[in-house]
């Protein structure tokens, strides 16, 4: 069942819930992920029972070419201009967006197929939340999970860049 069509398989990429990973090894009992974080590999090996593929919906990025989604937050000041910052950042990620989505028709097919994604899902989009700590934008992006923490570096590289000319536009301190 776990090597069958809508299974995984030793070095498939997958989703369980939030914890993420490369399959590295399937036991009678227990699967074994290469855990995936937010910068990318993390180094930890997780490990679940198998029957979980009866109680959860697991999510096989490798039957779609390996990718999935990536968000990433960056923390305003209160007094920072929301609109401003929200459209810099989405011109920034609206261009990664294009070239998937021109480059990868069929695979955005398959997943609309395979995990129920709208076109909505399927694009970018930055998020507010508004925080103690001061206004988090949480960019969403579709990416091959080879290219990770270079889309997470070039992201935050560009909108780092392009926020230094604005007046109201201010990354919060520590």
């Amino acid at each position: 069942m776990i090597g069958a069509s809508d299974g995984y398989q030793e070095g498939d990429i997958i989703q369980v819930d939030d914890l993420q990973g490369r399959v590295f090894r399937i036991t009678p009992l227990l699967t074994t992920l290469e855990e995936h974080g937010i910068q990318g590999v993390t180094g930890k090996m997780v490990s679940f029972p198998n029957k979980i593929i009866f109680e959860k919906t697991i999510k096989n990025f490798s039957r779609a070419q390996g990718f999935t989604f990536i968000s990433i937050d960056f923390i305003l000041t209160h007094e920072s201009n929301i609109d401003r910052a929200r459209e810099i950042l989405m011109d920034i990620i609206g261009q990664q967006d294009l070239t998937l989505y021109y480059n990868s028709r069929s695979i955005l097919n398959k997943l609309r197929y395979t995990y129920g994604y709208d076109d909505a899902d399927l694009h970018p989009r930055v998020d507010v939340v508004i925080d103690t700590k001061g206004i988090i934008l949480r960019a969403k992006v579709f990416v091959h999970v080879e290219n990770i923490v270079d889309m997470r570096s070039k992201i935050s590289e560009e909108f780092c860049k392009k926020i230094q000319p604005e007046k109201d536009v201010i990354l919060q301190k520590g």
